[in-house]
């Protein structure tokens, strides 16, 4: 008595158990095997800003998929990065996670490039990405790519400990609709919603909107500078909520070139930890 398993990579395995086996006979046993998707040969753009596979990069480009994004559900879009090797991660709540590469991490981690499809994400002013004022839902996400190694030369002096470039979805390779709505403790909820299409060959569009909200853990700040009985404190509001929404219009004059127009609206209220207290 045998157990017949048949493998091939791309395809699910199949099996079949109890083979009786006599003898001086032969039997013939026909399988028919169920394709599924593999995932190989990642194509990344920030490790030397072309599209290059992960595996032929000179520099390592960790990435963090789609998949990986939804399955998380972090509060923010960084926040599935605190598993990406070489990156310290800064948490403070539920509105604010911040990863930073070499040197002490803090709330403010100025020396990572921040770009979204390859533009500056930095706000101005700040010199710094806040978490929870990304311009981008996390439905709308295709990967995020992490270099980790000084990438100066390719993306200038802010460049100096790494990038961070978050990959948003084409919609000529993600078409479609979608809503979602998830829910979790301290009584968050996350609604997210897309729609994205084509006009003809050479026309794209996505619109794009997700809402966020959660009771953060509370805390009581003390003023700094006080001192007892005359101590002062600071009680925040714990509520915390994002709205972000967004519309791309997309034109393709040729094969592999694309020119976008984006607009969009992020609006936050959370509690947010700073270089001042």
């Amino acid at each position: 008595r045998y157990a017949l398993v048949a493998t091939r990579l791309g395809y699910a395995n199949e099996s079949v158990s109890a083979l009786d086996v006599i003898a001086d006979s032969t039997i013939t046993v026909n399988l028919a095997l169920r394709i599924v998707a593999v995932q190989s040969n990642v194509i990344v753009v920030s490790g030397a800003r072309r599209v290059e596979r992960a595996a032929d990069s000179d520099v390592s480009t960790s990435v963090v998929s789609a998949e990986q994004l939804q399955q998380r559900a972090e509060p923010t879009v960084f926040g599935t990065l605190r598993q990406v090797p070489g990156l310290d991660f800064f948490s403070s709540g539920l509105g604010q996670q911040q990863p930073n590469a070499r040197g002490w991490p803090n709330a403010f981690a100025t020396n990572m490039l921040f770009l979204i499809d390859g533009r500056l994400a930095t706000l101005p002013g700040l010199g710094t990405t806040l978490p929870g004022m990304v311009p981008v839902t996390q439905n709308d996400v295709a990967q995020i790519e992490v270099v980790t190694g000084a990438a100066s030369a390719l993306y200038g002096a802010n460049a100096a400990q790494g990038v961070i470039n978050v990959v948003t979805k084409d919609p000529r390779q993600y078409p479609g609709q979608s809503v979602s709505m998830s829910f979790g403790d301290r009584t968050s909820a996350r609604t997210d919603a897309r729609f994205a299409g084509m006009i003809g060959p050479r026309f794209g569009y996505k619109i794009s909107a997700e809402t966020f909200q959660a009771n953060d853990f509370t805390t009581r700040i003390r003023i700094a500078g006080l001192v007892a009985p005359d101590s002062a404190y600071d009680d925040p509001e714990p509520q915390v909520s994002t709205l972000s929404t967004g519309a791309t219009l997309y034109w393709y004059p040729a094969t592999g070139r694309s020119i976008a127009f984006s607009s969009g609206v992020q609006e936050s209220n959370y509690i947010n930890v700073s270089v001042a207290g």
